[in-house]
């Protein structure tokens, strides 16, 4: 069937519409011009326009199809890529098919691919940023998150800041005084107490900062660490 035929076809509402005023022209004996011979000819019309109809989604969904028109696969690093139509096999134990690969031939929906590249984007910073900054600390009143554990002591805020970034996230720091009453010798590990007569920074928090570790210094200091996503950041200055 040629591509003006297919597009000639009805739709099945119209088909349905006109089959149901044959039938009940049928049914008050009133057939096709008074000829049984003209209904007959018409019901086999109506039966070949729909597998005509048919026939065209069909093709439609073929050509559309997510089904692979064939598969590339290797036996091992080093080795040639191999295709062929169907999937492969292993030919014994100890060689197996690896990165088997189905190929698909039908045109691309750019539109729909752009959205999914987005929509998986927009997922792993999410995923990323959830696992790197959650409290692993048993004490949810002293946060200590993954991301931190990249670092070593001593390295600078400049490597921290710039290897965040590569996870997609933005840090900043906010250094308090410890207000420790005895000696500084004595200085205890740091607490939740101790935290929470840190002034708040709500300075932050309103702008999309999240606390997410804490620390103390040798020098008597507490240093929060806040962080948020880079796109956050863009987001609020109008970047995107």
């Amino acid at each position: 069937m040629t591509q003006n035929a297919e597009q000639n076809l009805r739709t099945r509402d119209a088909q349905i519409t006109a089959l149901a005023t044959m039938l009940m022209a049928l049914a008050a004996c009133k057939p096709a011009n008074g000829d049984p011979n003209l209904a007959m000819e018409s019901a086999k019309n109506h039966v070949l326009e729909a597998e005509a109809r048919g026939a065209a989604e069909q093709r439609r969904k073929d050509a559309e199809s997510d089904r692979p028109s064939a598969y590339r696969w290797t036996y091992g690093i080093g080795e040639k890529w191999r295709f062929a139509e169907k999937p492969p096999t292993a030919t014994s134990a100890a060689r197996k098919p690896k990165f088997v690969s189905p190929l698909y031939t039908r045109p691309a929906d750019v539109t729909a691919l752009e959205a999914r590249i987005v929509e998986l984007e927009a997922r792993e910073e999410r995923d990323g940023w959830q696992y790197l900054t959650e409290n692993t600390s048993s004490d949810s009143g002293l946060p200590s998150c993954r991301l931190n554990f990249m670092f070593q002591e001593g390295d600078s805020r400049e490597r921290i800041e710039e290897t965040a970034s590569a996870f997609g996230i933005e840090v900043c720091w906010d250094v308090t005084d410890w207000d420790w009453q005895g000696p500084p010798e004595e200085m205890e590990e740091l607490s939740a107490d101790d935290l929470a007569k840190c002034a708040p920074r709500t300075d932050l928090t309103d702008a999309g900062w999240k606390l997410v570790d804490v620390w103390d210094t040798e020098d008597g200091e507490i240093v929060r660490m806040y962080a948020r996503p880079i796109s956050a950041s863009l987001t609020r200055e109008g970047v995107v």
